[in-house]
């Protein structure tokens, strides 16, 4: 009996099922990626990006092109809401010691998607596969056996 080796299957194509296919890419694993609409986000749903998560970017080599597009922000803080008066704040600058990251940053979901799609698909010895529901492949699939029978079309 032949091993049959089959890609990783991650439901959704927001950033959190976008990082974990790019880390599945470093690591030398193929993923495929199902989304339910038919294209990425076309508005904003989340767009702060925190510390650990830029650092888990870095991890994978792609921190540098998603922080061209980002705005950086140094201090998190947040009104009260009865009031509308400031609180107090966290200055990130303070996580020098901690980390190569001392700030968030903020991107649109729908500008952030794009950038992770495309790192994860360019030149990838083992590239991440894009489909729209219920399972049509709509990447390159010269790499993997996909049988869309399994996938219920």
């Amino acid at each position: 009996m032949t091993a049959c080796i089959l890609p990783v299957v991650i439901v959704g194509a927001g950033p959190i099922g976008l990082i974990p296919a790019l880390g599945l890419q470093h690591y030398g694993v193929s993923a495929l990626v199902f989304e339910e609409d038919r294209r990425l986000s076309i508005d904003t749903k989340a767009g702060t990006i925190i510390t650990r998560t830029l650092e888990v970017l870095d991890r994978y080599g792609v921190v540098d092109d998603v922080l061209a597009q980002s705005l950086r922000i140094e201090e998190i803080g947040e009104p009260a809401r009865a009031t509308n008066q400031r609180t107090l704040s966290v200055w990130t600058g303070e996580l020098t010691e901690d980390t190569r990251f001392p700030f968030v940053i903020n991107i649109p979901q729908h500008e952030l998607e794009p950038i992770l799609q495309v790192l994860s698909t360019s030149g990838a010895k083992h590239p991440t596969f894009f489909t729209k529901a219920p399972g049509t492949v709509i990447g390159p699939t010269d790499d993997i056996n996909y049988d869309p029978a399994i996938s219920g079309e």
